[in-house]
């Protein structure tokens, strides 16, 4: 009981010394923007408390600069989470220690014990870690649909390439192609045509969302192509190739792993169900003799 007071002591003067040290200055508020954004139940659950957070200067502090705050500030661009803002996603990971810490502190209370006090303490640990690891797992999936759709798409622009312009072949492929890849290009082609913005911070904010070396050079041959009036066939048909060949070696890899995947998930899902099987007739036949 001792422990639990002095955790949520510890908890809560934290949360009230963050919380007071309030703003001093004006910025644009996107936290309407991402309240209006669909999200799943653990966000809809530490949406309020994390606007509080939001709400003071701490926040805006933390995501001011550092090698962390840069390299989680190009994930949540990449990936559109949280509306791609470093001060909102810090606001909720500030909301899901301190709920997590909380319910994590609850499970020691004498009220809980056995089951109620584990499944607090695990409840807690999972809100912790839900921000980070919700924008890692999709930073790291939308990689990998990348790598594997980018061949594709660049492979059929190249064909109309060879009749259309860039940007038109770019129109024209969109509409053929489905994907992650294809979501971005018809943005960088919306950007284009509709000038709402420079064609530079159209092409590098198209390169961001793609997020990868690969794409980031595929983008970067289209930009010479548009803006500077170079060649990109070349360019591109050399990048696919590459492509290509990263996509084998990466089947290639996951091919190797799979026997033990296989062995491995037997062990975990079969094993048992044999053991009980074969443990039946002894359990029968020793409570026969009894």
């Amino acid at each position: 009981m001792i422990v639990t007071i002095v955790l949520l002591v510890v908890i809560y003067s934290v949360a009230v010394y963050t919380l007071t040290r309030a703003r001093e200055f004006e910025r644009e508020n996107l936290w309407e923007t991402y309240s209006r954004d669909p999200v799943d139940g653990v966000g809809k659950v530490l949406q309020p408390v994390a606007r509080i957070f939001y709400e003071t200067k701490s926040a805006a502090g933390v995501a001011g600069g550092g090698r962390f705050s840069e390299s989680l500030r190009k994930d949540l661009e990449f990936t559109g989470l949280f509306i791609g803002s470093l001060e909102v996603y810090l606001s909720v990971q500030a909301a899901a220690l301190v709920i997590g810490a909380t319910l994590a502190a609850l499970s020691y209370a004498p009220v809980f014990s056995g089951l109620a006090s584990l499944v607090l303490l695990l409840v807690g640990g999972a809100v912790m870690i839900w921000p980070w690891d919700k924008v890692r797992r999709t930073a790291k999936e939308k990689r990998q649909d990348v790598l594997r759709e980018l061949p594709e798409f660049a492979d059929i622009l190249l064909m109309y390439m060879e009749s259309l312009s860039v940007v038109q072949a770019c129109r024209q492929t969109v509409g053929k192609v489905s994907g992650v890849v294809s979501l971005e290009m018809r943005e960088l082609v919306t950007a284009l045509t509709t000038r709402t913005m420079s064609e530079n911070e159209a092409f590098e904010r198209c390169a961001a969302r793609l997020g990868t070396l690969e794409g980031r050079e595929f983008v970067s041959a289209l930009r010479a192509a548009v803006i500077e009036g170079a060649t990109a066939s070349r360019n591109m048909k050399s990048q696919v190739e590459t492509l290509r060949e990263l996509r084998y070696q990466q089947q290639r890899s996951a091919a190797k792993k799979l026997p033990t995947t296989l062995v491995v998930s037997f062990a975990l899902h079969f094993l048992p169900l044999i053991f009980i099987l074969a443990g039946i007739p002894v359990i029968a036949a020793l409570s026969g003799l009894n």
